[in-house]
């Protein structure tokens, strides 16, 4: 998929964030169950600046294992107010992953995912070359 290809530099990445904050609020306000549109929305912005700081895009799916696990524990084992209290942790804990994302300088110069992206905003996508 080509949106998950190439690099995202940390200005482009909060940017994108303040847009999916956005968007996912706006989603909250006209749909029932905006949850699994918010995480698709988050992996598009991760990925490409988990391969700015040269790591792969898979590592996502361990914030997702986390979401999964955490909701298959929490139904199967727990009473209702200590399985929200688990959800609340969970999120916190992926809040803290999106933000260290954030704050992670990226690699200077080319990397198996492309080159460097330039500084500032960047809204021309960049693949890898």
């Amino acid at each position: 998929m080509r949106a998950l290809a190439g690099r995202y530099n940390r200005a482009t990445y909060w940017l994108m964030i303040a847009v999916a904050i956005i968007v996912i609020f706006g989603l909250t306000l006209i749909s029932k169950n905006p949850v699994r549109m918010s995480e698709f929305i988050l992996i598009l912005i991760c990925v490409p600046r988990l391969h700015d700081i040269g790591k792969s895009g898979w590592l996502v799916l361990w914030g997702v294992g986390l979401e999964f696990a955490t909701i298959v524990f929490g139904f199967s084992f727990m009473p209702v107010n200590s399985f929200a209290t688990l959800i609340n942790i969970a999120t916190f804990v992926i809040l803290g992953l999106v933000i260290w994302l954030g704050c992670i300088p990226g690699e200077s110069g080319a990397n198996r995912f492309g080159e460097a992206p330039l500084g500032g905003v960047q809204w021309r996508f960049q693949p890898k070359t």
